[in-house]
């Protein structure tokens, strides 16, 4: 009788282990977030006065003027809280990037934070968002999560799909011409994030998120009760500045 309390407990503990970590790790969508440079440059570092006073930037702002960068691939529930931090292995070490991986990502996945190095915040995105794509096929390791992640921007660059529309850094737009650019162009719908300038009060184009299921073909973005939290209809889509 003793060892059967003790082989009931022991199988409870064991499904309870179970049902955390695939409450943890169970998601809907992977979520491509890109970042506009010059926007998050200012918005993450407070520096603000910049876009009215200076012509330069305090960022490294990537060689290629018009594209959009990486800020992370993000597995994500349609409903409910997304699953972060769901695993301490493997750890994050960027000696697992060749040369030309390396070489990308500091052009398509670099940090704007000027408090965090490039190493620190892959390290970050992978520690928080990598770790719970163990499960996907293309993203089970360090080199193929940030591969896949760089593919993903290569094929749907919002910076491209927005200029072969006409709408091109340095200029004001309606947001909902921004997204109704994107929609039609992708099919699906999309995230569309602002940042509102502190100095100016003018909103800024900073972030557009798209989703992927877990085959990485393109769906519908249906996270949360909106679109966009921009909240006139003018958005600042700054052109990216030189580096100081």
């Amino acid at each position: 009788m003793f060892d059967l309390k003790i082989g009931f407990i022991v199988t409870v503990v064991l499904l309870a282990c179970s049902a955390v970590r695939s409450d943890a790790t169970d998601f809907d969508v992977l979520t491509l977030s890109q970042s506009w440079p010059q926007t998050s440059c200012w918005d993450l570092n407070e520096l603000w006065t910049e876009a009215a006073t200076t012509k330069c930037s305090s960022c490294q702002m990537p060689k290629d003027k018009q594209s959009w960068t990486i800020h992370g691939l993000w597995p994500s529930k349609l409903q409910g809280k997304h699953p972060a931090f769901c695993s301490t292995k493997p750890k994050f070490n960027a000696k697992l990037f060749n040369d030309e991986l390396r070489a990308e990502l500091e052009q398509k996945w670099p940090s704007y934070n000027l408090k965090m190095t490039y190493e620190a915040f892959w390290g970050y995105e992978w520690k928080k968002h990598g770790t719970c794509a163990l499960d996907v096929l293309s993203t089970s390791t360090i080199p193929k999560y940030f591969n896949k992640s760089v593919q993903l921007l290569d094929s749907y660059n919002v910076g491209k799909i927005l200029a072969s529309s006409g709408i091109v850094p340095g200029k004001k737009y309606q947001y909902k011409d921004v997204i109704s650019v994107l929609e039609n162009t992708l099919k699906v719908n999309v995230y569309v994030k602002c940042a509102v300038n502190s100095v100016s009060k003018e909103q800024y184009l900073n972030e557009i998120s798209m989703c992927f299921d877990k085959s990485f073909k393109l769906t519908n973005c249906n996270i949360g009760d909106s679109t966009t939290n921009c909240k006139s209809k003018d958005v600042e889509y700054p052109a990216n500045l030189n580096s100081c």
